[in-house]
């Protein structure tokens, strides 16, 4: 029996990776979609075969589960009453751009009992996924460091103009990535802060629970000659490097929507994983170094 799943959102993200891999899944029924402008709402729902609803709530009476692909500042607003209403979710990085809201999600989630996935995309890419389980079983790792350096925000990218990518900087964009690879191999943050140069490359430095250090590159305006994305561990003498090449969006996302059914099938395998405690841990992480990000920037010697 296919999983009724409804949409939230209309955007490029929407239209681009969560719509058509919901209509094309083979366990998936894409029922609605909804937005906050109908007629954005009624347009894609026409292109893919699904409904557009007027009211959230309507919607949410009609699904099983629901997708999320709406800015972070919002997100909270739409998923609380989705997972209260007992549906299922999958939700969008970061989960929120402040720690309090993101663990009234949390407490949502929990207090309904339902599945939830969190889109982190690296997590769902073959060269993480096959590499992951040999880093963990090979623990523990002295060090990590990670360059991952896009043209994003760019002219002529999809994501050019963005509002809160703009606003919140490559530490929120990118940062969520990174960190879904390096908390499950060095583990939970104790100290984390951040660094901005004036060419916009963020320095995110953490210091992990067992005494482990990362440090994260991170841009969205890198030329072509100068992108990379890498994830580099060691211990001593020994070092794994993973190099990524970009990946096509809609298999990745595929794999999240599948990685959620596999939740919504196996209650127990509901901990865990791209989960939404990982998420949550992500926005309190990113909220800690960003507020070394704003010292830096208003100290009067850097001028």
């Amino acid at each position: 029996m296919p999983v009724r799943f409804g949409m939230v959102g209309t955007g490029f993200w929407a239209e681009d990776v969560h719509l058509p891999v919901l209509s094309d899944h083979p366990e998936v029924e894409l029922v609605g979609v909804w937005g906050r402008t109908f007629a954005n709402a009624e347009r894609l729902a026409g292109r893919f075969g699904a409904r557009a609803f007027a009211r959230l709530d309507d919607m949410l009476a009609a699904v099983d589960a629901v997708s999320f692909a709406v800015p972070p500042g919002v997100q909270a607003e739409f998923v609380i009453p989705a997972a209260r209403a007992g549906r299922h979710l999958l939700l969008e990085k970061p989960l929120a751009l402040h720690p309090a809201v993101a663990q009234s999600v949390v407490d949502a989630i929990t207090t309904a009992g339902v599945a939830c996935r969190v889109f982190f995309t690296r997590r769902y890419i073959p060269e993480i996924a096959t590499a992951l389980p040999g880093l963990l079983a090979k623990r523990p790792w002295h060090s990590a460091r990670v360059w991952f350096k896009t043209g994003a925000m760019l002219p002529g990218s999809p994501f050019a103009g963005c509002a809160w990518r703009e606003e919140k900087g490559a530490l929120w964009d990118l940062g969520p990535h990174a960190l879904s690879v390096l908390l499950p191999v060095l583990g939970p943050v104790v100290k984390a802060s951040a660094t901005r140069d004036v060419h916009g490359v963020t320095a995110l430095a953490l210091r992990h629970a067992d005494g482990a250090t990362s440090t994260s590159m991170l841009t969205f305006h890198a030329a072509a000659p100068d992108r990379i994305e890498a994830y580099e561990f060691s211990a001593g003498t020994r070092t794994e490097r993973i190099d990524i090449t970009p990946a096509p969006r809609q298999p990745c996302f595929a794999a999240a929507v599948t990685d959620l059914l596999q939740a919504i099938a196996d209650p127990p395998a509901r901990q865990g994983g791209c989960g939404v405690e990982l998420a949550s841990e992500v926005v309190t992480i990113l909220s800690e170094a960003e507020r070394c990000v704003s010292a830096w920037k208003k100290d009067p010697l850097e001028g």
